[in-house]
């Protein structure tokens, strides 16, 4: 099927906590500046909402959608936005008619976070190395995350604020380097490890030494957890259950009837695969972060 699709290339930011009209005046405005007048643009329009900005520019005809791509780039290096604002990002090089193939991940044997996660980091990986595919978009199921639930009352107690926390668990969270040792005629490189593996050593962290010396932690005056991130709607299945699903994306200029078949193999490949070690497969999803 011929795409008749303009050439475009959308920006994508976002900004928690900022209504609709401050992302068009502080994020969307800024943007539309920098892209307004870019070679061989023919139309510049957005769409600011709660915390997210989409600014679109349309090319000519002619344009190449990676050069155009290039020059959108280069505009947005000197684009200052407001602090707690994200780097912005292009959208995929897709069109309307790039959506050429959805599927349902269900299992009766997994949670939703279970299925979830084995969407995001087995099945949309490998569908991604099929030629032609440029993204797959996931939605529904719990998104797994590892959340520190602070009550407030313990956190006044201690004499420390939310940003006490957040600014101690980016502290304790890293990994540092520290050279080599010289010895003999080999070399031993040194560093620290501090990246956070689980709850407990997410519970282990140190805010603050009070008077007597004893530190306070952060599961003193939080709740460590595993908990699925605040959801933006719901996806279900014949109007029934609540589903897990991906939808693949084609990259622009690709043959849709191929890539689609390409799709169809790599999927009843992990399907061949996932069926011959369920118990490895829920193992493995519960673990991933």
């Amino acid at each position: 099927m011929p795409d008749v699709s303009t050439i475009q290339v959308s920006v994508l930011t976002t900004s928690a906590g900022l209504t609709p009209l401050e992302m068009e005046r502080a994020v969307t405005t800024p943007i539309e500046n920098a892209l307004n007048g870019i070679p061989k643009g023919v139309e510049l329009r957005s769409v600011s909402r709660s915390g997210l900005s989409v600014v679109t520019v349309v090319f000519q005809d002619d344009m190449d959608v990676w050069f155009g791509r290039q020059l959108v780039l280069e505009r947005l290096r000197g684009v200052t936005l407001p602090p707690g604002t994200s780097e912005p990002e292009l959208a995929p090089v897709s069109t309307g008619l790039g959506e050429i193939y959805q599927f349902v991940v269900r299992s009766d044997h997994h949670s939703p976070m279970q299925l979830r996660t084995l969407l995001d980091w087995e099945i949309v990986p490998k569908l991604r190395n099929v030629p032609g595919v440029v993204e797959v978009n996931t939605m529904g199921g719990d998104l797994k995350q590892f959340q520190v639930v602070v009550d407030p009352t313990r956190l006044k107690t201690a004499d420390l604020t939310l940003d006490d926390v957040v600014q101690a668990l980016k502290t304790a969270n890293v990994n540092v380097g520290g050279g080599y040792v010289e010895r003999l005629q080999e070399s031993y490189t040194v560093r620290g490890q501090g990246l956070l593996e689980n709850l407990n050593e997410i519970g282990e962290v140190v805010l603050r030494t009070n008077r007597e010396g004893t530190p306070v932690l952060v599961r003193h005056i939080a709740e460590v957890k595993v908990g699925p991130a605040l959801p933006y709607g719901a996806i279900t299945l014949d109007g029934k259950d609540e589903a897990v699903t991906g939808i693949v994306m084609m990259i622009l200029g690709a043959n849709s009837k191929d890539v689609t078949a390409a799709v169809v193999n790599r999927v009843a490949q992990i399907q061949t695969a996932s069926a011959s070690r369920p118990s490895t497969t829920a193992r493995t999803s519960s673990a991933r972060p």
